[in-house]
C-alpha cells in the first residue's frame, strides 16, 4: 500500500493519531500532581493569612486598650488619638479584607 504525499497513516506516531490515549493518560496523571501541589500550597498560603490575621487582631486590641487609656487623659493631643483611631480602623479592614479572602466564594 503506498501512502499519498502529505497523507498519514493511522499508526504513524503523530500526536492525535493511532498513540493519542498514552499521550493523554500522562497529561492526566500530571494534572493529577499539580493539584496536590496547588492545594498544598493553598494551605500555606491560607495558614500564612490566617497568621497575619491573628497578628493584625492582637495589634487592634492593644490600640483599643491605649485608646481607652488615653481617653480619660485630658493632656492627651486630639491630633494623636485621631490618629490611632486611623489606624485601628485600617486595622479592621484589614482583618475583614483578609478574613474575606479565606472564606471561598459559593455561587449557586
Amino acid at each position: 500500500m503506498t501512502e499519498k504525499p502529505g497523507s498519514h497513516n493511522r499508526n504513524s506516531g503523530l500526536p492525535g493519531r493511532g498513540d493519542s490515549p498514552d499521550v493523554f493518560r500522562d497529561n492526566e496523571s500530571f494534572t493529577y500532581g499539580e493539584s496536590e501541589e496547588t492545594d498544598f500550597m493553598m494551605k500555606e498560603k491560607d495558614a500564612d493569612m490566617e497568621t497575619k490575621i491573628g497578628e493584625l487582631k492582637s495589634e487592634h486590641r492593644a490600640l483599643d486598650e491605649k485608646l481607652q487609656n488615653l481617653g480619660s487623659d485630658p493632656s492627651v493631643d486630639d491630633l494623636h488619638i485621631r490618629r490611632l483611631k486611623k489606624r485601628k480602623l485600617f486595622l479592621k479592614d484589614s482583618i475583614t479584607h483578609l478574613e474575606s479572602r479565606l472564606v471561598p466564594d459559593i455561587t449557586a
